[in-house]
């Protein structure tokens, strides 16, 4: 029996070669945090059997990856918070994309404020296809998670609106708008309830890794630079969520209010009162964020920069079982 900071190794030795099924039970997980804390999972059992046949000469691999469960609401799994990257710590060398363990309000801006179709924090994504990557298919294992579609974060809203340069459009149009059916709030949150995927050993049912809960961590949007790391300023801080899609947007209402022709949808989400009599209520709207594409002539995306949550990706079932599957990710 071995083990790293990344896994647990058993080696079995065989003398005859008759077929074997090979069961792996495991039980009263215990998952030590990356703030130190610690997560028990004694109420889950996990069973995994395959059939090997052992060959003279050759070594078989039975591996069994774990991964963290996800948060369903409608026909959408969602991860429980926001993605993050990271290389400073001992996990980051191997695995520095990952989603933070208890879905924090605020968290490092520099780690977790992605670009439009960019797949490095504070950096803006190539402007050439062949060269983008999806941040979210990056979380070990590879190609489970990817970014939302616009389709995907559509029953999250209720309007949509432009995102100009600064935020104004959008954020004065989320004061005259009526209540996102569905949607909880809290004075920094905006937050769904789930149909399936709570657990206790998340906390209890109010907890923000039990429910599909956006902090509002701000936005940060207009960038001009456009070389090398970019020095956020976020703004919203307290206020705004900001959540990027994978999409361009392609319909024709929204984008003749653009006035570079491109834009890349993301969620808009904000507590807001109607006036000083009337109570809060929690706003949602499905945004269109202008993008510049080859920006000055770089071969760049220029966007802004807002957060990224995950969600399941339903073709990871099948290509996890091809051969020739590895579930690293190519960073």
């Amino acid at each position: 029996m071995g083990s790293d900071a990344y896994q647990k190794v058993a080696y079995f030795y065989t003398a005859g070669q008759p077929a074997k099924d090979l069961t792996l039970k495991l039980s009263d997980l215990i998952i030590k945090l990356d703030d130190g804390t610690k997560r028990y999972f004694f109420l889950s059992t996990l069973t995994q059997s395959k059939s090997i046949t052992p060959e003279r000469g050759k070594n078989h691999r039975f591996m069994v990856g774990i991964a963290e469960s996800a948060l369903t609401l409608g026909t959408t799994k969602w991860a429980r918070s926001n993605l993050f990257y990271r290389t400073t710590d001992v996990l980051g060398a191997r695995t520095p994309y990952r989603f933070y363990a208890n879905n924090p309000y605020l968290p490092n801006q520099q780690e977790s404020f992605f670009s439009f179709k960019g797949h490095l924090p504070g950096r803006l994504a190539s402007a050439n296809p062949a060269n983008q990557k999806d941040p979210c298919a990056l979380v070990y294992p590879a190609g489970l998670w990817k970014t939302p579609s616009q389709a995907e974060i559509s029953p999250l809203t209720s309007n949509q609106g432009l995102i100009d340069g600064a935020l104004g459009s959008v954020l004065d149009l989320l004061g005259t708008m009526p209540a996102t059916p569905g949607s909880n709030y809290g004075t920094i949150y905006i937050e769904y309830p789930v149909t399936a995927g709570f657990n206790p050993a998340y906390g209890g049912t109010t907890s923000r890794s039990n429910r599909v809960r956006f902090y509002y961590n701000g936005v940060h949007n207009n960038v001009i630079l456009a070389n090398g790391l970019i020095n956020l300023s976020v703004i919203e801080g307290g206020k705004t969520v900001g959540i990027w899609t994978s999409d361009r947007v392609l319909d024709g209402g929204l984008l003749d209010q653009l006035s570079t022709g491109v834009g890349g949808w993301g969620y808009l989400g904000s507590t807001k009162a109607m006036s000083l009599f009337q109570p809060q209520r929690a706003i949602a709207t499905k945004s269109a964020g202008l993008l510049n594409i080859d920006l000055l002539g770089l071969g760049l995306i220029g966007s802004g920069f807002m957060n990224v949550r995950c969600v399941r990706d339903a073709s990871w079932s099948t290509a996890s079982t091809s051969p020739n599957y590895n579930p690293y990710p190519v960073l």
